[in-house]
């Protein structure tokens, strides 16, 4: 999932953080770690000019899977034969079905498409897969 708007992204991840009761000296310290950054890149001993980057988190930073998860925590499945599993910049929905149970993989599906749409999240349809494991003996 990449952040759509980062400024509002930013703010939404500081809201949540708010809501945490965390120390505000933090929740700042967390806003200023995320804004205003600028990066370089270095190939074959050639460097580029400073670009000021304007979306998500530094990839490759210890923080950035945190704030991710932090962002994600309250992306959950209603469902009880679902496990929605948040990591990096990715999300697991794990589906387990008695033998006539019905899916509900694309009711979450939707949910989970409003929650992204709603918290400034672009679900990347080209990496999003689908995969059904069976063990029935039939």
């Amino acid at each position: 999932m990449l952040i759509l708007d980062s400024l509002t992204g930013h703010l939404i991840l500081i809201d949540k953080l708010a809501a945490t009761n965390m120390n505000p000296n933090i929740i700042n310290w967390a806003y200023s770690f995320l804004t205003n950054r600028k990066q370089i890149v270095t190939l074959s001993n050639k460097t580029s000019s400073k670009l000021k980057t304007s979306t998500g988190s530094p990839q490759g930073c210890v923080l950035s899977p945190i704030l991710f998860s932090i962002y994600t925590d309250e992306l959950r499945s209603s469902s009880e034969n679902q496990l929605v599993i948040n990591y990096a910049d990715d999300t697991l929905i794990l589906e387990l079905l008695t033998q006539h149970q019905q899916s509900e993989l694309q009711s979450t599906r939707d949910t989970t498409s409003e929650w992204c749409t709603n918290n400034k999240l672009l679900i990347n349809d080209s990496k999003t897969k689908a995969l059904t494991c069976s063990f029935s003996c039939s």
